[in-house]
């Protein structure tokens, strides 16, 4: 997806990790939303691809 010219961001889901398991986090999917949310929220205001993305071209895929 890069090479065709897209910004890429993958979301970590705290307690749904290889590093981090907690099965009390994982039986939570209606918090998922907020991960996507606060990632997000940082890529349009304070990374430093924020002044590339276009707000009527924002995507999600990958949610299982």
């Amino acid at each position: 997806m890069v090479q065709k010219g897209y910004i890429v961001a993958g979301v970590e889901h705290y307690g749904n990790t290889w590093e981090v398991y907690d099965h009390t986090y994982v039986c939570r999917p209606w918090e998922r939303p907020m991960d996507v949310r606060f990632a997000l929220d940082f890529l349009l205001e304070s990374s430093p691809f924020s002044s590339r993305i276009s707000l009527d071209q924002i995507g999600l895929c990958g949610y299982s």
